[in-house]
């Protein structure tokens, strides 16, 4: 019996765990296959504590005050931007709505989301005639009077801004940014007593405490306010490691400040251990051990007020608010173009809108020797892979990895890169490197031991390749995706049958809604000669992975098995129009849909 390397869709079916792993190793990329969220890192990282959740004030989507009526010369372009509007295609729907404004150019509406639009692609100063005439026509509006207080705050005029804010309905996500936005402009006129009280409405809301003692404490140091900085700092400490990381540099820049420098090396410690070696404050350890003199992360009250945009959108990013977010970033942003994090953000949200060579531009904006640079450059390479610059990809993370001696992760994205385009010789040797790097391998290495094993298994180095997943499980006892890659390898192989099939079972326990996890226990009674069992498991699979061509077709061949032809020959038609993308896939689809599968061959079953 020949044995052919494993197929792309079990590859697939372990995406999510290289994806979270990689993250929870120190890599600050996504990781194989790109199938998972961006993992939390300096632009998305909220912290564990008490988590603004801005969804819950109304932030998610632009909304609409009142029932809009174009006029005629407005409509076809409203239609087009409502469409690009949906598509999160925010440079489209900046277009269309300033279009269509000009059909009709005092309706309301129009004026929201055009200057909202205008200002997702950074056209701030063009945004605000816009929101200044919106609020004439709604003085009830939400985001229009924020972005006329960080215009009049970056021109300066900070009792402009105070004046504009406060006279702002207080509700909805004003009931947190009106304090914030009034407090920093009090402090620019330097009343920092009277900011520190303008923030009191967020001390009485459980949500929003460590929000209020990372800004009172800011503010409070701004201002000269030792007592009051020192007293807020602790308050906020209270949490740690818990915390934002913006917050933790706050309270690690004034501990070392205070002379505090163990207590810091510990919240470090701490922070680094929840963040699994994440390395995010590693710039605050190298600054102390050159003797540098720590800095406050705000200088300025214009630099405050931009903190608080910036944390909003990290937030509301959090959220798949992808729109307001880039919005508050890009406010964020006017204020401090400094603030190299709002950059890391906004190239964060453009990539998830697959604006991929935006969001490089966007990430090049992050300075060397910036917290965010080394970030910036991971996912930069990510996306050039992503545009088929591959061996930009290459050379970019190997200059990363070159500039940083004593970090591994540059090298465990390259292998993830050549591993997905399948140059199996250098991505093990980007592996090899990765773990030589480490040094001591512990359980956190688990998944690059993972993904090198997938790598030789896939070029056909089986011994190497069971030897890291072996490994791997001895780091990672009972990890699912293992046991699932591994398990089915050995049936596959005729090996350690009832041993693979126990594992892939446990890989089932563990993740019961995964429906490649399940579809491998489907085809594994399959290929065991258990058609019934293999029915009810793949039924299953589909149901959780109902658009995956591959499973589709795995249970078409297990329908034919028991003699349910017709369902069969369904599975299969449904299984071609997803369009598979495995090699002769399509071809074997068409044919089996023609001719249906031969007899089963008894010599064919593993162990036979």
């Amino acid at each position: 019996m020949t044995f052919s390397p494993l197929p792309h869709r079990l590859l697939r079916s372990t995406a999510l765990a290289v994806v979270l792993t990689l993250s929870a190793a120190g890599c600050a990329s996504a990781g194989a296959e790109g199938e998972a969220s961006a993992p939390r890192t300096a632009a998305t990282e909220p912290g564990e504590g008490r988590v603004l959740d801005l969804r819950a004030w109304g932030l998610g989507k632009v909304r609409e005050a009142a029932p809009l009526t174009p006029g005629p010369a407005a409509a076809g372009k409203y239609l087009a931007a409502r469409q690009a509007q949906r598509e999160s295609d925010t440079r489209a729907a900046a277009d269309y709505f300033g279009q269509a404004l000009k059909g009709d150019p005092d309706n309301p509406t129009l004026l929201r989301r055009a200057f909202f639009y205008m200002i997702a692609e950074g056209r701030v100063e063009d945004a605000v005639p816009l929101a200044r005439h919106t609020l004439e026509l709604e003085p009830d509006s939400g985001v229009a009077p924020l972005v006329l207080a960080v215009s009049a705050m970056a021109d300066g005029r900070a009792r402009a801004a105070e004046e504009i804010i406060a006279r702002t309905d207080p509700r909805g996500l004003n009931s947190f940014m009106a304090p914030l936005v009034r407090a920093w402009t009090l402090a620019a006129q330097d009343r920092p007593e009277d900011a520190l009280a303008a923030l009191e409405p967020l001390a009485q809301q459980p949500q929003f405490l460590d929000l209020h003692a990372l800004h009172a404490a800011l503010i409070a140091d701004v201002g000269g306010l030792e007592a009051e900085a020192a007293t807020h700092y602790e308050t906020l400490l209270d949490d740690a490691p818990d915390l934002s990381l913006r917050a933790m540099q706050a309270g690690i820049s004034w501990l070392r400040r205070s002379g505090q420098e163990d207590r810091a090396t510990n919240l470090i410690d701490a922070y680094n251990a929840q963040m699994a070696s994440s390395g995010l404050l590693n710039a605050a350890v190298e600054d102390m051990r050159a003797g540098a003199a720590a800095e406050p992360i705000v200088g300025t009250a214009r630099e405050g007020m931009a903190e608080a945009f910036y944390g909003a959108a990290s937030t509301l990013t959090q959220g798949n608010a992808l729109d307001t977010g880039l919005v508050f970033a890009r406010l964020a942003e006017h204020l401090d173009p400094d603030l190299d994090l709002s950059d890391l953000l906004i190239g964060d949200v453009l990539t998830r809108m697959d604006r991929l060579e935006e969001a490089n531009q966007a990430y090049a904006l992050v300075e060397p020797g910036e917290i965010g640079w080394y970030t910036a450059r991971l996912r930069m390479a990510d996306n050039r892979e992503r545009m088929g610059d591959l061996d930009g990809a290459e050379a970019l993370l190997e200059q990363v990895a070159e500039t940083h001696p004593d970090r591994a992760e540059p090298l465990v994205v390259l292998g993830d890169i050549l591993r997905r385009n399948e140059r199996w010789d250098k991505a093990t040797e980007a592996y090899d490197r990765a773990l030589e790097r480490a040094g001591e391998i512990g359980p956190e290495h688990w998944a690059w031991l993972y993904s090198r094993g997938i790598t030789h298994e896939r070029a056909g180095r089986w011994e190497q390749a069971e030897d890291d997943f072996l490994k791997a499980l001895e780091l990672e006892p009972g990890q699912p995706f293992v046991l699932n890659y591994l398990g089915y390898s050995w049936i596959d192989r005729g090996e350690n049958l009832e041993r693979g099939r126990e594992m892939i079972e446990e890989a089932v326990a563990q993740r019961p809604r995964d429906g490649y996890i399940v579809d491998s226990l489907g085809w594994v009674h399959y290929l065991l000669g258990n058609y019934t069992d293999a029915v009810r498991h793949l039924e299953r699979a589909v149901e959780l992975s109902p658009n995956d061509p591959t499973i589709n077709d795995h249970l078409g061949d297990a329908y034919w098995r028991v003699g349910r032809r017709n369902e069969a020959r369904f599975q299969w038609r449904r299984a071609l129009d997803m369009g598979p993308t495995e090699p002769g896939q399509a071809e074997e689809l068409e044919r089996k849909i023609a001719e249906g599968l031969p007899p089963a061959d008894p010599a064919s079953v593993p162990g036979q």
